[in-house]
């Protein structure tokens, strides 16, 4: 792209709360922003997820729908000014919306459960379970359950139940879990910043819950 195009001013909402002023080429897409913004912010804003941008988009004020990805910047008219967002999957049977999505990050990767319960595990072959299955640990390691735990709502709170023997463990601290009777596993509250780890695979998953206003 050649340097001496004039470029378009933008404002763009980001879901912290605040705002990101960029200069762009006309011929900039949709979808080769978003990843500049992921590639900008996924550093300083904890819940944003840099390896997958189709998870996001760019909305103009007051649409239902985000903008086209391959749409470039110059058919916005005089339009500057939009919100980036994340786009949630449909809430599967069997669970309910929470009201606030909870993320969970592995290293660099950011899951987010926008359901209860919402499970953390692998899938299981032909099984109408893996419709709950919300963090997909698979790709990093097979020592995981396919039903590790789950996330919860109880009252106002999200909370961790573990629903297998394989050892699940908050900020060091094992949870206990009923064999004989997994569904009266104790279910523990989780909060900002707390670590949940599977012992036999080594991954930890920090807890983000977002507040408006904050990088968190």
């Amino acid at each position: 792209m050649a340097s001496g195009k004039r470029r378009i001013g933008l404002q763009i909402h980001l879901p912290d709360g605040t705002t990101y002023r960029a200069l762009a080429l006309p011929e900039v897409t949709m979808a080769q922003l978003v990843r500049e913004i992921l590639a900008e912010f996924s550093g300083d804003i904890r819940y944003l997820d840099r390896h997958q941008p189709q998870r996001y988009g760019l909305w103009s004020p007051g649409d239902i729908r985000p903008l086209p990805g391959d749409r470039p910047i110059h058919q916005l008219g005089a339009q500057t000014t939009l919100a980036f967002r994340e786009q949630h999957p449909a809430t599967p049977r069997g669970a309910t919306l929470l009201e606030r999505p909870v993320y969970l990050r592995y290293r660099s990767h950011v899951f987010c459960v926008t359901w209860q319960p919402g499970v953390i595990g692998r899938p299981q072959p032909d099984s109408l379970l893996n419709q709950l299955l919300a963090v997909n640990l698979e790709p990093y390691s097979l020592a995981v359950s396919r039903r590790q735990a789950e996330v919860l709502r109880v009252g106002d709170q999200v909370a961790i139940r573990r629903l297998s023997t394989n050892p699940t463990s908050l900020n060091g601290r094992l949870i206990e879990f009923n064999e004989e009777a997994p569904d009266e596993s104790p279910i523990i509250p989780l909060c900002d910043d707390d670590h949940l780890s599977f012992d036999q695979s080594g991954i930890v998953l920090q807890c983000v819950f977002p507040t408006a206003g904050s990088g968190k």
